[in-house]
């Protein structure tokens, strides 16, 4: 009889578990799900008492991470992810545009560490003495990390570089993966504002702004979707012998479409960059009207860097436009840092240069023209 109570209290004990189980994944399950517009690297899901976010790799589709955002570190959380209380008051970031989406969401205040500080644009993070270097992003200096010991921090993913950071993930600070560089569409690398509200607990504001940069971006796209005339573009410049223009399904093809233009490789599936001889660009783009993103902020410099730039059509009519408005003399520059969060702003820019007669958009704001 003893045996037989036992077994009978073992088998409610684990009738008891496996019920807790049960209901704790249907806490958790994906049917609160929250929708994102364009998007892919990652998802957001509303609980109760959390959230629970999970990146992914935009090609494939295979998981990265997974964070359950709660505000009462008491909560109980599954164990196939990180938790994090929130907000968070204290991160290091190792990218300037993850700079981008904090100050947009009023929140520099909780960034302690900084990489690379001299390649940021923002003038508060700049003038914010207390903020430690914790040297470049592809090589931190671990040490400094360790002291400064913030609640997380951002990192770029690429892949192998997972496994270089693992001393930190062992030391107990947890790594949050923002990889809205992956993101072809220009508003779904916008979107992730709202990856940001929630590790910042201001889903409402994010939501917000979004819903604000969509819509500019959009009134915008409408708005030279009437223009009669599509002049020829060209962009980016030569590198160590190498110029990289984009691919038609890349984010700056897909900016350039969305601006009406003429572009040799508009049609193309390429969702990168595409190397080409500076005698193949020659050859394509000898003839284009305007050129945009010139490594360069005036002409002299230009022909100093390569005499072959003055052969073509739009160095001779003085239509060249770099991305150097808005950058410092250290070398941080604006586009790379809030241009992610306001296409619209790099749009605006577009539709200006390549349709120079339209009357709704009166400054550039990201890009000036090489004098």
């Amino acid at each position: 009889m003893k045996n037989s109570f036992f077994f009978l209290q073992l088998f409610c004990l684990v009738l008891l578990i496996s019920c807790a189980n049960s209901a704790k994944q249907e806490e958790y399950s994906t049917e609160n799900q929250i929708g994102l517009d364009y998007a892919k690297g990652f998802k957001i899901y509303v609980f109760e008492n959390c959230k629970k976010l999970e990146v992914f790799e935009t090609s494939s589709g295979q998981k990265s991470a997974t964070y359950y955002l709660v505000e009462d570190s008491n909560i109980e959380t599954p164990s196939d992810g990180v938790k994090l209380q929130i907000p968070l008051k204290k991160i290091a970031v190792t990218s300037a545009t993850h700079i981008g989406f904090i100050d947009a969401l009023g929140e520099l205040n909780s960034v302690a560490g900084v990489c690379s500080p001299e390649l940021i644009y923002n003038q508060k993070v700049r003038e914010n003495h207390e903020l430690v270097n914790l040297g470049d992003a592809f090589s931190l200096i671990y040490e400094k990390v360790f002291l400064l010991y913030p609640e997380a921090l951002t990192l770029t993913l690429y892949g192998a570089e997972e496994s270089k950071h693992q001393r930190i993930k062992q030391s107990g600070i947890p790594l949050l993966y923002i990889n809205e560089w992956k993101e072809q569409h220009p508003l779904a690398r916008a979107e992730w504002i709202k990856f940001f509200g929630a590790i910042y607990n201001k889903s409402a504001i994010a939501d917000s702004l979004f819903e604000q940069t969509k819509h500019r971006y959009n009134a915008i796209k409408q708005l030279v979707s009437k223009v009669s005339e599509r002049p020829k573009v060209m962009i980016g410049g030569n590198f160590k012998g190498t110029w990289y223009v984009p691919g038609g399904e890349s984010f700056m093809g897909i900016l350039l479409k969305d601006a009406v233009c003429s572009y040799v490789y508009e049609n193309d599936s390429t969702r990168g960059s595409l190397p080409l001889s500076v005698e193949s660009v020659l050859y394509h783009f000898s003839n284009a009207d305007v050129w945009l993103g010139a490594p360069s902020e005036t002409m002299d410099f230009l022909l100093d860097i390569d005499e072959r730039n003055e052969l073509f059509s739009s160095v001779k009519k003085g239509n060249v436009y770099n991305f150097f408005a808005r950058k410092t003399e250290s070398g941080g520059n604006d586009f790379w840092e809030s241009g992610v969060v306001y296409p619209d702003k790099i749009l605006s820019d577009f539709a200006k240069i390549i349709h120079p007669n339209i009357s709704k958009i009166d400054t550039l704001y990201f890009s000036g023209k090489l004098k």
